[in-house]
């Protein structure tokens, strides 16, 4: 009889461990997703002198940018040059022009796991200060 209940707490002893090497096993083998951020650009303000910088926000893949902006009621499309930035201010994309109710996706030379902004203004140096409604992100997923 003490064999029977030693023969059983080993098998159960077995399993658990087969069931905590699976456990740590798929724990090791997992790699943590991160989400595409994405921020908003009401009421971010443009003019026609000096650059405007977006909220910066983490890369979490290695493809494009996307802006996405509405049509603004009073003024109709207007172009909004911008570029991506780093965390030091450096350029990680060519400098594009983007007109107002449309959505984009751009290529840039911008690295998973650092932060980024948009640099923008308006395409002529006397156009005046303009109010964007759309939205950004550095992941074009």
């Amino acid at each position: 009889m003490i064999y029977t209940v030693v023969s059983k707490v080993e098998e159960y002893m077995m399993k658990l461990r087969k069931i905590m090497f699976t456990v740590v096993a798929l724990g090791l083998c997992t790699t943590p997703v991160l989400a595409r951020r994405i921020a908003s650009l009401d009421n971010f303000e443009v003019k026609g002198w000096g650059w405007n910088t977006t909220s910066y926000l983490p890369k979490s893949e290695d493809y494009g940018y996307v802006v996405n902006l509405e049509r603004s009621r009073d003024l109709g499309s207007q172009r909004i040059i911008q570029y991506m930035v780093n965390s030091n201010g450096d350029a990680r994309s060519e400098q594009q022009f983007v007109t107002c109710g449309y959505r984009y996706t751009f290529a840039d030379r911008a690295t998973p796991g650092y932060v980024y902004a948009l640099k923008m203004k308006r395409e002529n140096l006397m156009d005046g200060r303009l109010r964007l409604l759309g939205s950004w992100s550095p992941d074009e997923g």
